[in-house]
């Protein structure tokens, strides 16, 4: 059966026991299986084997990996990868690869449970080996709700992977779920790697910025790298108007535009960027901003108002905290 071939455990954040998944994909006559446990406060209270999710398909190694998170503190979803996945329409078409996501139904523990959501590759190819490794990350855009990334360590080539990033949302991977990311090491090293994504593990702060980080291994080029997760910026813009009624009648500020002078008066933008509550943002790091301020666009003969330099005038400034 291969019994223990994948694992993965989880915390029910509201009824206090854990959830062991143990994967077996050459049970059930090799269509793959996963089975669960559960644990309240000791091995001693644990319950024996309940059968949580069965494969369909032949060969597909339904099992091979599994891992779970959380869509809300109460809901526990479960991913499980079927990397050896065949479309039969198609011929010669092996090991396309799938992931089944599967949410836990605490009420009904002894039942098998249905996936509520199947997800191939983004561009499903024979090969690519498409979940051979799922892994939850954590929560990489700080909305409550874990992340996963999907291994596919021959989406390249027969050799060469790439790993896919999936948003949890906040009701859970559904079948429209498409990758927010994608890290292929072409792009990354300029080469391909072989096996790359054939290992992934996530959830550990590597940088101390409050976010996530991941590490990816690619065994058959014996190298491992580190990917840090960006932090995520809050911008708050504050745009100053003079006192027009004063500018333009009184013309206390007159700038010549041409053989005849206006009045003329300066906006000013306040910015700042502050992060998310309780992580970090490397202060040495600039970023540019672009403002743009269009006014009368639609009135070609008379205008109110109007740049002095031209219809339209972005100004380039790089801002720091």
């Amino acid at each position: 059966d291969y019994f223990g071939y994948s694992t993965a455990s989880c915390f029910d954040k509201e009824d206090k026991w854990t959830y062991v998944f143990v994967g077996a994909p050459r049970s059930k006559n090799i269509r793959g299986k996963v089975d669960y446990f559960k644990y309240f406060g000791s091995v001693r209270n644990g319950v024996m084997p309940s059968q949580f999710a069965r494969g369909h398909e032949i060969g597909s190694y339904f099992g091979a990996s599994v891992t779970c998170g959380y869509t809300k503190p109460s809901t526990v979803q479960v991913i499980i990868g079927a990397p050896s996945h065949a479309d039969p329409t198609i011929a010669g078409n092996y090991d396309r690869g799938k992931i089944y996501v599967y949410q836990v139904n605490k009420y009904a523990p002894g039942r098998p449970s249905f996936p509520r959501a199947q997800i191939s590759g983004p561009e499903p190819k024979a090969g690519s080996r498409f979940g051979a490794v799922v892994s939850v990350i954590g929560d990489i855009n700080q909305d409550g709700v874990d992340d996963l990334a999907v291994g596919a360590p021959s989406d390249l080539s027969p050799d060469a992977g790439r790993v896919y990033i999936y948003l949890g949302g906040k009701a859970g991977l559904t079948a429209f779920s498409q990758p927010v990311q994608v890290i292929s090491p072409v792009t990354q090293v300029g080469a391909p790697l072989f096996g790359f994504g054939s290992s992934v593990s996530g959830g550990g702060d590597v940088d101390d910025n409050g976010y996530p980080d991941m590490v990816v291994g690619a065994y058959r080029s014996d190298k491992a790298f580190i990917y840090r997760t960006a932090p995520i910026i809050n911008i708050d813009i504050e745009q100053t108007f003079p006192n027009l009624v004063d500018n333009l009648v009184d013309k206390n500020d007159p700038c010549p535009d041409g053989s005849v002078t206006v009045a003329c008066f300066t906006l000013r933008y306040c910015v700042t960027y502050l992060p998310e509550p309780g992580q970090k943002v490397d202060d040495s790091r600039a970023f540019s901003m672009n403002v743009t301020n269009s006014l009368d666009i639609e009135n070609d003969v008379y205008k109110r108002v109007r740049f002095s330099k031209e219809k339209t005038y972005i100004e380039h400034e790089n801002f720091t905290n």
